[in-house]
């Protein structure tokens, strides 16, 4: 029997979480689903879709109340005969569970959660208990167990995040205005928002200037804390070494030319860009920050230290920066990581066994 599969993502930007849809959208056609997205039509995720394997419901978010993304879903339900409906991030769960309520739906819900964010409060934790909910799909064990102190083990799935491990292999090799000299070129590809802890980024790259100049650390990524970093950089004298090159959508492009990743987060729901970089094998220095203490190991696919130890990140960058036998390991085993067990393949025949599990 073919499953007849409603996605909903209500994100207006594109990020980790809507890069996971649109690989999902990607790898469930090889198996027998029917497919239709409803997101905002400003949602850079339409850009990502391919209208050969998933139909697209977009909506206006000015016009777009509670109660009329209620009733699309309720009009989209029942005219594909909807089978299912994922839900892939709060907003669309919230939707979803009341939609489902409301209308009296005979359709299974499944919630992706990617945060590693404490579920709070009455109504939160309730729209996860509730049993309009059939399954949870946890991107890592470290997201799992931030989900059991709401709900018991049985409504859990872990399926780890995917990424295309074709992405780069056919780069066109496009050169970014930003690289302005023949430094080092060290990236940090994130969000500006106060979790990627860019301070600590910043206060990393300083030690590691005293002792290697020749470096240019690259901070990738819009938000709200933009102007508060580029007040931190003049403040720290940093101006020649640190360019913030806000939004990039070119990332496949972009990171085979990065020579390394400095990546200073203090909360992961799994790491995805760390994901990236081992398979461009580009060697990684990162903060241990939840769910990529499955895929970060010191020593053997990445360097790693606590979160916010600005001087232990500086002495773990010196140290694979000066060793390049240490740096061609690091890269092969993190390398092969990826290879084995984070394809789309893996994904989408993941997914489409919980939701035949859910089925049934």
């Amino acid at each position: 029997m073919k499953i007849n599969i409603l996605h909903i993502s209500t994100a207006t930007s594109f990020r980790g979480g809507e890069q996971q849809v649109s690989y999902l959208l990607r790898s469930l056609q090889n198996h027998m689903v029917k497919q239709v997205l409803i997101c905002p039509k400003q949602a850079p995720l339409i850009d990502y879709v391919d209208n050969r394997f998933c139909n697209v419901v977009n909506y206006d978010t000015k016009k777009n109340t509670l109660f009329s993304a209620i009733n699309n879903i309720n009009k989209v339900c029942n005219s594909e005969e909807v089978h299912i409906i994922h839900a892939h991030d709060s907003k669309a769960h919230t939707s979803a569970v009341l939609t489902v309520l409301k209308n009296k739906l005979n359709v299974k819900l499944v919630v992706t959660r990617r945060v590693l964010f404490p579920v709070s409060g009455y109504l939160s934790k309730l729209k996860y208990k509730t049993s309009i909910v059939n399954s949870v799909i946890c991107i890592s064990k470290s997201v799992q167990n931030e989900m059991l102190k709401v709900i018991n083990l049985k409504k859990t799935r872990i399926i780890s995040s995917a990424i295309d491990l074709e992405k780069f292999t056919s780069i066109e090799g496009f050169f970014f205005p930003f690289f302005k000299d023949k430094n080092i070129r060290v990236g940090y590809v994130a969000a500006l928002t106060p979790e990627k802890d860019h301070i600590t980024f910043l206060k990393t790259a300083q030690l590691i200037l005293k002792k290697h100049q020749n470096i240019t650390f690259y901070i990738i990524g819009e938000g709200k804390l933009m102007n508060n970093i580029l007040i931190l950089v003049k403040k720290m004298n940093l101006q020649n070494n640190v360019v913030l090159t806000g939004f990039v959508k070119d990332i496949p492009n972009l990171i085979p030319q990065l020579d390394f990743l400095l990546f200073t987060s203090k909360l992961e729901g799994l790491g995805t860009t760390i994901l990236d970089f081992y398979l461009a094998k580009k060697p990684v220095v990162t903060t241990l920050c939840g769910g990529n203490n499955e895929i970060s190991l010191h020593n053997k696919t990445a360097m790693v230290s606590k979160v916010g130890d600005y001087k232990d990140l500086a002495h773990n960058f010196i140290s694979l920066f000066e060793n390049s036998d240490l740096r061609e390991t690091i890269v092969n085993n993190a390398y092969n990581l990826v290879v084995k067990n984070f394809s789309l393949k893996d994904l989408g025949k993941n997914t489409f066994n919980e939701y035949e599990k859910v089925i049934k």
